[in-house]
């Protein structure tokens, strides 16, 4: 079982203190997470940073005036944000801003529009998923899957053009994470929940990113939020992909979704994706083509209804038809 199979911690530490030498991730965003790490963190120190780093205080200004967190009027003050925003966000926003975007430089780059697409569709369906689910906190669910793919961006920074040339060889999955094991003695997977325990994450986010090409036994609701927006994220880029079924089932179990209902659900991920790309100033590879998403779902639910009555009137002839015994 590849849950078993052991990591080398060593190796990874060994690549991080590479990417420190490398200044991949600014002090002024290392010190936002380490006075965050204190319940009662100074906040005018973090204001004082925020505001000689004035890109980064620009995005906190845009994140808490953006949609997401439907202000009924616009905040001016940098103060006043930081303290809406709360040490869990500040968290993300120094990770996502200042370290994400300095590890998309150099050979990460290459890289950079297949990362961002799969960060804002799999963080933007997480973020929708745990709405339907009370165990899960729809912020952390974004969070998680924003940070979901941080260990590729680390590796491919590291590692240069070696990895990226392993990364393009493998599809994103199973068969990465064996070629990066047999390659650097650990996968993706395993160094992002690594540099999230080390800059002192929630354990459950830490857990999901380490295990999320994981087939866990029994998943906490937060690896089953993770792994239902993964699916769905790569139906909506790929509408004939072999997951629409398991994801139209996932759905059903978990969130009681129907077939309208996720057709609902995947216009609401498009708007909603396309509003996380304008706010984190990214560009998304492809385009979502929810009309043939939805094309795709109501055909394979009509086969399956006629598959089911097919079977249906089979049996019903066995029961009724002597001749048949």
């Amino acid at each position: 079982m590849y849950l078993l199979q052991t990591q080398d911690v060593p190796a990874m530490d060994r690549l991080l203190a590479r990417l420190d030498e490398l200044h991949t991730a600014p002090s002024a965003a290392l010190r936002i997470l380490e006075l965050t790490r204190s319940p009662d963190y100074d906040l005018q120190e973090v204001v004082r940073l925020m505001e000689r780093e004035p890109a980064l205080a620009a995005r906190v200004l845009r994140t808490v005036n953006s949609a997401h967190f439907g202000l009924g009027k616009p905040i001016g003050s940098l103060r006043q944000a930081v303290g809406f925003l709360g040490s869990r966000s500040l968290r993300l926003l120094a990770l996502t801003f200042s370290v994400v975007a300095r590890l998309t430089e150099g050979p990460a780059a290459r890289l950079c529009s297949e990362f961002w697409t799969r960060a804002v569709s799999i963080s933007t369906a997480a973020r929708l998923l745990a709405a339907w689910d009370k165990a899960v906190d729809p912020f952390v669910a974004h969070a998680t899957g924003l940070l979901l793919d941080l260990g590729v961006l680390a590796l491919a920074q590291g590692e240069g053009e070696p990895y990226v040339e392993v990364y393009r060889a493998c599809e994103h999955g199973p068969g990465l994470t064996a070629a990066e094991l047999a390659c650097y003695g650990f996968d993706h997977a395993r160094l992002g929940g690594h540099m999230l325990a080390r800059w002192g994450f929630p354990a459950a986010m830490v857990q999901t990113v380490t295990l999320h090409h994981e087939d866990v036994p029994a998943p906490e609701p937060l690896q089953v939020c993770l792994r239902n927006a993964e699916m769905l994220a790569d139906v909506l880029h790929h509408p004939h992909s072999p997951r629409l079924g398991p994801l139209r089932c996932a759905l059903a179990r978990f969130y009681g979704i129907d077939l309208d209902g996720f057709i609902d659900l995947a216009l609401l991920c498009k708007e909603a994706m396309a509003e996380q790309a304008e706010l984190l100033q990214v560009r998304l590879a492809g385009k979502i083509d929810c009309e043939r998403v939805a094309a795709e779902a109501r055909r394979q639910y009509a086969d399956a209804a006629l598959e089911t009555a097919i079977a249906y009137d089979s049996l019903e002839h066995a029961l009724t038809d002597p001749s048949a015994n």
